[in-house]
């Protein structure tokens, strides 16, 4: 004790006191931290609910029963004039459907059903499609309509095997510039008059639309225009749109030149002009 009563503290007394309050004020904090309510941690944003997809309307179907509208009314048309309005060049076949009627009266072919039919994207003639179809009588036909502003329309001459001039007067004028036919074409072994010679000749049967009619058509072997038309099964029949003509030094006889190709089957781009 210092002279006058006052105590002095010495460093071991403050040792004591911080040895008491340092820990007091530890436990403290960490009782006050125990107790402080959990923080909440943010959820991340939630993902947004599903919507339902659009309901878009079955193009397949619709493109389905369009062509059936369009071939329905072709084949059931009750005149050449409402006949006229699903053709594709309706001012440039009208003369043509004449010619083909002979003066005979329409009948139309009526429809049953479509059978079925393939999608071809054609750059020069727009959407192309070619249907098998039952007819009335449940005869099997095909028919092809072509895309355009107003909508698909049916390629006349394809149906009816429409030739540059008739078979009749083909066979009778024997001309000896190409004219252009529809023909069902077959390969053949078959050589004889000017076309004996097989190393050089490549022979094919050819058949009017009607079945009427068959010539004989020949092309220089392996030629650029043989490998157009050869069929790729020698027994197959395929539709071509083909120049005939006969040659100059053969005044009989059922044979004929063939000197070009046009068109995918039966169907020409740029269709034939009337005769």
């Amino acid at each position: 004790m210092e002279p006058g009563g006052v105590e002095k503290t010495t460093f071991r007394d403050m040792r004591f006191i911080l040895g008491l309050v340092v820990p007091a004020v530890l436990l403290l904090g960490l009782l006050g931290w125990w107790m402080m309510p959990d923080e909440e941690v943010e959820a991340p944003p939630a993902a947004p609910a599903p919507t339902a997809p659009p309901i878009v309307e079955n193009s397949a179907k619709t493109g389905i029963l369009a062509l059936e509208e369009v071939i329905k009314a072709f084949l059931e048309s009750p005149s050449t004039v409402e006949l006229l309005r699903q053709v594709r060049d309706p001012e440039r076949i009208a003369p043509k459907l004449e010619a083909w009627l002979a003066g005979k009266a329409y009948v139309a072919p009526g429809f049953t059903e479509i059978v079925s039919s393939s999608f071809d994207a054609d750059g020069e003639s727009g959407n192309l499609i070619k249907a098998q179809v039952r007819t009335a009588d449940y005869e099997m036909r095909e028919i092809t309509l072509v895309g355009g502003q107003s909508g698909f329309k049916v390629d006349w001459e394809s149906w009816v095997g429409w030739s540059e001039m008739s078979w009749d007067r083909f066979q009778s004028e024997r001309p000896t510039e190409g004219k252009w036919f529809r023909v069902s074409l077959t390969q053949v072994d078959y050589y004889n008059f000017a076309f004996k010679n097989d190393l050089e000749w490549a022979s094919y049967r050819l058949e009017s639309p009607d079945k009427s009619v068959a010539f004989y058509g020949y092309v220089p072997r392996t030629s650029q225009l043989d490998q157009e038309i050869r069929p790729i099964d020698k027994q197959e029949n395929v539709k071509l749109l083909l120049k005939l003509r006969f040659p100059p030094d053969q005044p009989h006889g059922d044979q004929v030149l063939i000197e070009g190709i046009s068109g995918q089957g039966w169907f020409e781009r740029t269709p034939l002009e009337t005769p």
